[in-house]
């Protein structure tokens, strides 16, 4: 009889968005017509851009023409070619071509590198995290260590004092907002070449960096190309957000084990699987992606990227004159905010949500480092997102007693 794999069958993934979206549904129950204002939403609010739109309905045209018509097509060279000039030759790092592979999401593609290794390599993780990174663990039934990401290092993860062999990154650092400068992300490049491990380095929110001297890419650290690869997602940086875009680099430096003794690549390998598991998006989808490429194309997701950042302004100003810690919000779209009174992430949500209809993400669901703390998403509309920073710092004066 089939059997379903024991890992898969005990996985218990998936419930912090689960029970948000309970407990604001209960809460909609309760106060019937009261707005529930998002400060927790992960996804992109404002529409595509022009560019992007215009790219889109030129590919959908040529699919119509015998001519131009594009069917299974790969990585699309225009594409391509774009990622290699804008997001590396510009800040001087060399990317070949056939060291990029355009992919149908970042989710989808943390585990598609992941199963690559050895089903018994063990797995370092930043606590708290993006709950992708221990799910796809998890699932393959792997030995996950937590490195926790503290107040008092900037909720920088450090690297630890023994061997594992994949490592997960993400910086800017979603939830914490936190981001790395480049001699954090050397202290891991070395870690991870003296213990043979391989760094994943999640790049979705490379965009928001507006401080030039913080790296955009793990590769403008010597030696990366050895032991890194990096993914990234126009989700946020285009607002492709459901169109599913993204794309992993590989360099060919890397090198893994194999069972008979032998060094092998990385890419190689990745190649090999890819054969049987094609995770390209459409034509139409990657042409709509090259247009972010262009000049009009990326000065109008700037444009974007900029009102979601002013998001993160006006929450961090509210908060700080309130006198809540926090961190994030200038570089990155998210902001990590401490609970007031030493109130645990999901009370604190329970007496918001109840008080004022106001949803943000506890930060206990992204690991117990995150216990304490609140999640905040600038993704949302600038008006609501004011109105709810203001109930939230209502909230914590009243509970601090100020």
């Amino acid at each position: 009889m089939a059997r379903v794999d024991s890992a898969l069958y005990h996985q218990k993934g998936g419930g912090l968005f689960r029970i948000l979206g309970e407990m604001t549904a209960k809460t909609q129950e309760k106060y019937p017509g009261r707005p529930i204002v998002k400060l927790g939403v992960g996804d992109v609010t404002l529409p595509l851009a022009p560019a992007i739109l215009e790219a889109l309905h030129a590919a959908v045209d040529e699919q119509g023409v015998k001519a131009s018509f594009h069917g299974y097509t790969g990585n699309v060279k225009k594409l391509v070619d774009g990622i290699v000039e804008k997001d590396y030759a510009q800040r001087g790092v060399t990317i070949s071509p056939k060291e990029i592979y355009v992919t149908d999401g970042s989710s989808a593609e943390i585990y598609n590198i992941t199963d690559i290794f050895a089903s018994d390599s063990e797995v370092l993780v930043p606590d708290p995290a993006y709950p992708a990174y221990v799910d796809v663990n998890s699932m393959l039934g792997r030995k996950i260590h937590y490195v926790p990401c503290l107040e008092e290092n900037g909720f920088i993860p450090q690297p630890p004092d023994y061997k594992v062999d994949i490592v997960y990154l993400c910086s800017p650092n979603n939830p914490t907002g936190a981001t790395m400068t480049k001699d954090d992300l050397a202290k891991w490049v070395a870690y991870a070449k003296a213990n043979g491990a391989v760094i994943v380095m999640d790049s979705a929110y490379e965009s928001f960096v507006m401080d030039e001297s913080l790296p955009k890419t793990i590769y403008e650290v010597e030696g990366a190309r050895e032991c890194a690869v990096e993914i990234r997602s126009f989700s946020k940086t285009a607002g492709f957000t459901g169109m599913r875009c993204s794309y992993i680099v590989i360099p060919t430096d890397v090198m893994i084990d194999a069972d008979d003794g032998k060094k092998v690549s990385l890419r190689s390998m990745y190649v090999k699987k890819r054969g049987v598991r094609s995770c390209n998006p459409s034509y139409v989808v990657q042409m709509g992606a090259a247009g972010y490429y262009t000049e009009a194309g990326h000065a109008q997701c700037m444009e974007n990227t900029r009102y979601y950042l002013n998001n993160g302004k006006v929450v961090r100003k509210v908060l700080q004159e309130a006198g809540v810690p926090c961190i994030g919000g200038d570089n990155s779209p998210y902001i990590w905010m401490k609970c007031p009174g030493g109130m645990g992430s999901w009370e604190f949500l329970e007496i918001l949500l109840d008080r004022y209809g106001v949803v943000m993400t506890p930060g206990a669901g992204f690991g117990p480092s995150g216990e304490g703390f609140m999640r905040i998403s600038c993704f949302g509309d600038a008006d609501e997102t004011k109105r709810g920073i203001e109930y939230v710092a209502a909230l914590c004066k009243e509970i601090e007693g100020k």
